[in-house]
């Protein structure tokens, strides 16, 4: 399925999308009631470039991939939303590896991820 993100051109500017402060507090319920029974925390999300499967698909690994004007800060508003209402400790997947697109996220010739126990930065360890 897609997003109304996916279906904007590449060359459009992602408008600036609210956030969602009720399923937040939604989230933020279901980790309290989780901590009193274990240690929770908050692992937010990373940009993504929201694109088509088939437009990158068919674009290829040669011309890499693009990310919308815009979407940067729509992560980062949601980031720093997190941050400031989580219940029990967050943590900034960007800021924590200092993720950056596209050197981090954008590419093909490198993995972030290589399997659950090495969450790196590519080259390091």
């Amino acid at each position: 399925m897609q997003t109304q993100i996916e279906r904007l051109p590449l060359s459009a500017t992602v408008p600036t999308l609210a956030v969602a402060e009720n399923e937040i507090a939604t989230v933020n319920a279901l980790l309290a009631e989780l901590a009193q029974m274990t240690p929770v925390v908050w692992f937010g999300p990373r940009t993504e470039p929201q694109v088509q499967l088939e437009w990158l698909v068919g674009r290829g690994c040669e011309k890499g991939l693009a990310i919308r004007a815009g979407t940067e800060a729509n992560f980062d508003r949601l980031d720093a939303v997190l941050a400031r209402s989580s219940v029990v400790p967050y943590l900034s997947q960007n800021r924590l590896f200092g993720l950056t697109f596209p050197r981090d996220l954008g590419g093909m010739r490198r993995a972030f991820m290589v399997g659950w126990r090495s969450f790196q930065r590519f080259g390091r360890n």
